[in-house]
């Protein structure tokens, strides 16, 4: 793995900690977030227009694909706002980071792929789900039913829901594209992804409202919370263009890398950066017993990645 691979990814996962930390502390509403996605879309929009003849000549299956996945995807940043809305950072993030992980897991045992599952990956996410008994506790109080079921943990699990949902669909529209003839064949890699993500975003941005309308409580309430609407709007703009681009950081890395798992491990900073930012700057309730369920949970993530 090369260095250059190594800073894209560290800073891609910095920039990951740090767009859901502005979720939690400055864009805490339904508009907020939208204005994080039309930002974003637009950050995307001048490949987009440049590229689009590319993407107008696409496999028509893509477009569904795209669809499904902006789907999957307002739902997730619907379910984040209210995770964080209900809970901690420290808390819900690595829940909705690690919850996939099982959810994939899951959804191949019930598909009879277990024999595609090596003994790695499976030691990786049962540290994954083992750790995450652990993630509720706080300093001097004893863990409790309700420390599990309660509305952020709740949420937690529908953007996990989200995320598998999207990244399943991802997956397969790039390997359509990888696989297609015609005008589509002269991108490259990151090109067509950039490309992908750009409708993908729009069909987010389209859906989120309606969708977060449903899944969350008024929005009056989270008006109340977001205090300075200027200092909201700014963190949301910020927000937006870190969600895009740390994407892309991403999809760069993969030209530096011989191998995709080390990306995916690598990504897994993000876990023990953002717990250490609700801990330490939000000043959440926070001990040993978290901070080590949070560094096991990476480790597990890293050995899935690396099976």
């Amino acid at each position: 793995m090369r260095f250059t691979a190594i800073i894209l990814l560290c800073v891609s996962a910095g920039m990951h900690a740090g767009w859901n930390f502005l979720g939690k502390t400055s864009a805490q509403s339904i508009r907020a977030y939208g204005v994080a996605l039309l930002s974003g879309l637009l950050i995307l929009s001048p490949l987009s227009l440049f590229r689009f003849p590319y993407f107008y000549h696409s496999p028509p299956e893509v477009y569904l694909i795209a669809l499904g996945a902006g789907l999957f995807q307002a739902l997730y940043f619907s379910a984040l706002l209210g995770a964080y809305t209900k809970g901690d950072l420290s808390v819900a993030y690595p829940l909705a980071r690690t919850l996939p992980v099982l959810l994939v897991l899951g959804i191949s045992l019930l598909l009879g792929r277990a024999e595609q599952i090596s003994v790695l990956a499976m030691m990786g996410m049962l540290l994954v789900a083992g750790s995450a008994f652990f993630l509720p506790s706080k300093r001097g109080e004893r863990i409790s039913l309700s420390s599990y079921i309660n509305a952020s943990n709740g949420y937690a699990l529908i953007a996990a829901m989200g995320t598998t949902g999207y990244s399943l669909l991802d997956d397969a529209a790039l390997k359509i594209f990888r696989d297609a003839s015609g005008p589509v064949a002269e991108l490259g890699l990151l090109e067509i992804s950039l490309l992908y993500l750009f409708f993908e975003a729009l069909s987010a941005f389209i859906l989120f409202y309606p969708i977060a309308s449903l899944v969350l409580p008024t929005e009056r309430t989270a008006r109340k919370r977001n205090g300075n609407s200027h200092k909201s709007f700014g963190a949301s703009v910020l927000m937006g263009g870190m969600i895009y681009l740390t994407y892309s950081l991403v999809l760069l890395s993969l030209a530096y890398v011989d191998d995709v798992s080390y990306t995916v491990a690598f990504r897994q900073l993000s876990l023990p950066l953002a717990a250490l930012l609700g801990i330490f700057i939000l000043k959440e309730k926070g001990n040993w017993v978290r901070i080590s369920a949070v560094s096991l949970m990476t480790t597990g993530l890293i050995l899935v990645a690396l099976a």
